[in-house]
Protein backbone atom coordinates (compact mmCIF):
# COMPACT_ATOMS: atom_id res chain seq x y z
CA UNK A 1 0.00 0.00 0.00
CA UNK A 2 1.57 3.09 -0.86
CA UNK A 3 0.51 7.05 -1.50
CA UNK A 4 1.75 6.82 -5.70
CA UNK A 5 -1.82 9.26 -6.29
CA UNK A 6 -2.19 12.73 -6.25
CA UNK A 7 -5.64 12.44 -4.52
CA UNK A 8 -6.16 10.19 -1.83
CA UNK A 9 -8.60 7.30 -1.42
CA UNK A 10 -10.96 9.31 0.63
CA UNK A 11 -10.67 12.12 -2.58
CA UNK A 12 -10.79 9.57 -5.10
CA UNK A 13 -14.53 8.54 -3.76
CA UNK A 14 -15.15 12.00 -2.42
CA UNK A 15 -16.04 11.37 1.00
CA UNK A 16 -14.39 12.40 4.41
CA UNK A 17 -11.81 10.72 5.90
CA UNK A 18 -14.57 9.59 9.39
CA UNK A 19 -16.88 8.42 6.83
CA UNK A 20 -18.81 5.19 7.92
CA UNK A 21 -18.73 2.08 6.38
CA UNK A 22 -22.39 2.67 4.61
CA UNK A 23 -21.38 6.29 3.09
CA UNK A 24 -17.96 4.48 1.94
CA UNK A 25 -19.79 1.45 0.08
CA UNK A 26 -22.31 4.67 -1.45
CA UNK A 27 -19.82 6.69 -2.75
CA UNK A 28 -18.41 3.91 -4.58
CA UNK A 29 -21.13 2.64 -6.21
CA UNK A 30 -22.05 6.85 -7.15
CA UNK A 31 -18.33 7.01 -8.27
CA UNK A 32 -18.45 3.92 -10.83
CA UNK A 33 -21.64 4.84 -12.22
CA UNK A 34 -20.81 8.46 -12.67
CA UNK A 35 -16.82 7.01 -14.40
CA UNK A 36 -18.09 4.61 -16.22
CA UNK A 37 -17.36 5.65 -19.83
CA UNK A 38 -20.88 3.76 -20.87
CA UNK A 39 -22.52 6.25 -18.26
CA UNK A 40 -21.05 8.89 -19.31
CA UNK A 41 -22.71 11.77 -21.07
CA UNK A 42 -21.05 12.67 -24.62
CA UNK A 43 -20.33 15.99 -23.20
CA UNK A 44 -17.84 14.65 -20.91
CA UNK A 45 -16.60 11.85 -22.69
CA UNK A 46 -14.17 13.75 -24.59
CA UNK A 47 -12.85 15.10 -21.31
CA UNK A 48 -9.38 13.55 -19.65
CA UNK A 49 -10.85 11.72 -16.22
CA UNK A 50 -7.84 11.39 -13.76
CA UNK A 51 -9.75 8.43 -11.90
CA UNK A 52 -10.38 5.52 -13.65
CA UNK A 53 -12.19 2.57 -12.56
CA UNK A 54 -8.63 1.00 -11.44
CA UNK A 55 -8.54 3.45 -8.86
CA UNK A 56 -12.17 3.73 -7.51
CA UNK A 57 -11.66 0.06 -7.01
CA UNK A 58 -8.81 0.37 -5.47
CA UNK A 59 -9.53 3.15 -2.87
CA UNK A 60 -12.61 0.94 -2.13
CA UNK A 61 -10.67 -2.39 -1.45
CA UNK A 62 -8.78 -0.37 0.99
CA UNK A 63 -11.56 1.96 2.88
CA UNK A 64 -14.09 -0.86 3.22
CA UNK A 65 -11.69 -3.03 4.84
CA UNK A 66 -11.06 -1.88 8.68
CA UNK A 67 -7.26 -3.43 9.32
CA UNK A 68 -6.31 -2.00 5.53
CA UNK A 69 -8.30 1.43 6.28
CA UNK A 70 -6.27 2.21 9.61
CA UNK A 71 -2.93 1.32 8.06
CA UNK A 72 -3.95 3.79 5.09
CA UNK A 73 -4.33 6.53 7.58
CA UNK A 74 -1.33 5.50 9.49
CA UNK A 75 0.51 6.32 5.97
CA UNK A 76 -1.21 9.53 5.16
CA UNK A 77 -0.68 10.76 8.62
CA UNK A 78 3.32 9.72 8.00
CA UNK A 79 3.29 11.52 4.72
CA UNK A 80 1.92 14.48 5.85
CA UNK A 81 4.72 15.17 8.28
CA UNK A 82 7.31 14.21 5.76
CA UNK A 83 5.65 17.52 4.07
CA UNK A 84 6.05 19.03 7.40
CA UNK A 85 2.29 19.00 8.61
CA UNK A 86 2.93 17.74 12.47
CA UNK A 87 0.02 20.12 13.36
CA UNK A 88 -1.23 20.62 16.49
CA UNK A 89 -4.69 22.50 16.06
CA UNK A 90 -4.06 26.16 16.22
CA UNK A 91 -1.85 26.13 12.62
CA UNK A 92 1.60 25.38 13.73
CA UNK A 93 3.39 22.54 13.66
CA UNK A 94 4.82 21.02 16.97
CA UNK A 95 8.31 19.42 17.47
CA UNK A 96 10.33 18.72 20.45
CA UNK A 97 13.46 20.00 21.42
CA UNK A 98 14.93 16.09 21.34
CA UNK A 99 14.28 16.15 17.36
CA UNK A 100 17.01 19.38 16.73
CA UNK A 101 20.78 18.03 17.12
CA UNK A 102 22.85 20.24 18.70
CA UNK A 103 26.12 21.57 17.44
CA UNK A 104 28.81 22.68 20.59
CA UNK A 105 30.93 24.30 18.90
CA UNK A 106 28.44 26.81 17.86
CA UNK A 107 26.14 26.04 20.47
CA UNK A 108 22.97 25.92 17.66
CA UNK A 109 19.99 23.45 17.34
CA UNK A 110 19.86 22.76 14.20
CA UNK A 111 16.85 20.49 12.37
CA UNK A 112 16.43 19.63 8.89
CA UNK A 113 12.96 20.90 7.63
CA UNK A 114 10.49 18.50 6.71
CA UNK A 115 8.59 20.61 4.04
CA UNK A 116 11.05 21.38 1.83
CA UNK A 117 14.34 19.25 3.21
CA UNK A 118 16.75 22.20 3.50
CA UNK A 119 19.54 21.12 5.36
CA UNK A 120 19.44 22.63 8.72
CA UNK A 121 16.50 24.57 7.78
CA UNK A 122 15.27 25.57 11.31
CA UNK A 123 18.52 26.40 13.37
CA UNK A 124 18.74 28.84 16.50
CA UNK A 125 20.90 29.64 19.42
CA UNK A 126 20.56 28.16 22.95
CA UNK A 127 20.66 31.47 23.73
CA UNK A 128 17.61 31.83 22.32
CA UNK A 129 16.25 29.31 24.24
CA UNK A 130 17.04 31.10 27.61
CA UNK A 131 15.22 34.14 26.47
CA UNK A 132 12.48 31.98 25.96
CA UNK A 133 12.69 31.08 29.87
CA UNK A 134 13.26 34.23 31.04
CA UNK A 135 9.93 36.01 29.52
CA UNK A 136 8.38 32.91 31.33
CA UNK A 137 7.14 31.77 27.93
CA UNK A 138 5.30 28.44 29.05
CA UNK A 139 3.39 26.13 27.09
CA UNK A 140 -0.37 26.36 27.35
CA UNK A 141 -0.84 22.70 27.46
CA UNK A 142 1.60 21.80 30.15
CA UNK A 143 2.85 24.42 32.61
CA UNK A 144 6.02 22.99 32.76
CA UNK A 145 7.72 23.34 29.59
CA UNK A 146 8.17 26.53 27.29
CA UNK A 147 7.84 26.90 23.96
CA UNK A 148 9.82 29.10 20.99
CA UNK A 149 8.73 29.71 17.47
CA UNK A 150 11.02 29.57 14.47
CA UNK A 151 10.98 29.57 11.09
CA UNK A 152 12.66 27.89 8.31
CA UNK A 153 15.37 29.83 6.72
CA UNK A 154 14.45 28.28 3.37
CA UNK A 155 10.48 28.43 3.22
CA UNK A 156 7.59 29.39 5.20
CA UNK A 157 7.13 27.03 7.69
CA UNK A 158 6.58 27.88 11.14
CA UNK A 159 7.44 25.13 13.95
CA UNK A 160 6.43 25.42 17.58
CA UNK A 161 9.62 23.94 19.53
CA UNK A 162 8.63 22.53 22.90
CA UNK A 163 11.42 22.17 25.73
CA UNK A 164 11.51 21.76 29.22
CA UNK A 165 14.17 22.55 32.11
CA UNK A 166 16.06 20.50 34.22
CA UNK A 167 17.00 21.68 37.06
CA UNK A 168 20.30 21.13 38.39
Amino acid sequence: MSLTSSLTHYEILRIPSDATQEEIKKAYRDRLLNTHPDKLAKKTSNKVNSVTIDTIQDAYKVLSNIKTRGEYDKLILENYKHQGFHNCGDGLDEFSLDDFSFDEEKLEFMMNCPRCQFGDGFHFKESLLEECIDNENVNEWDQSGYQLLTQCSACSLWLKVNFDVEEE
